[in-house]
């Protein structure tokens, strides 16, 4: 059976950010730059379009130093995002983790649904978060994708 060569997608992934309300709407704020008391910001706000993010948590494996929880996909990531924040997140693992420990949120801006549904597939059976349903994604991946 030949092997199947997968499309390389590369996404302009946001930095990382604590997942928080703050973040989610304002830039992120340097640690450096925060011990000064000086505010330049170095990424712009979560824009209100479509497009794929994750949300994790760091870890103590230096080889691993992120673990990935939940994986989406949306037409509006601020909305979207703020969801998973708000006591009526109907995620109750998602709802548990935000409330309970330091998580943290990428985001990259992606248009074509046909492409954020192949991404958000193909970063769930990668990472293989806790907090997606593996039996509600068809297939097997046919893009290949990182977030870190």
């Amino acid at each position: 059976m030949p092997l199947i060569q997968k499309e390389k997608l590369s996404l302009k992934w946001s930095t990382y950010r604590q997942f928080t309300p703050e973040n989610v709407r304002l830039p992120p704020m340097p640690i450096a730059l925060r011990n000064f008391g000086l505010y330049v910001p170095n990424e712009q706000p979560v824009p209100q379009g479509p497009g794929v993010y994750a949300l994790f948590v760091r870890t103590k494996n230096l080889l691993k130093p992120f673990r990935v929880f939940y994986i989406g996909q949306t037409e509006e990531l601020k909305d979207r995002l703020e969801g998973h924040l708000s006591d009526s997140e109907p995620n109750g693992v998602i709802r548990r983790k935000v409330s309970r420990k330091v998580t943290y949120f990428k985001y990259a801006p992606l248009a074509k649904t046909l492409d954020r549904d192949r991404v958000e597939r193909s970063l769930i059976l990668k990472y293989r978060p806790a907090c997606n349903d593996l039996n509600q994604v068809p297939g097997s991946p046919d893009v290949e994708v990182d977030i870190f």
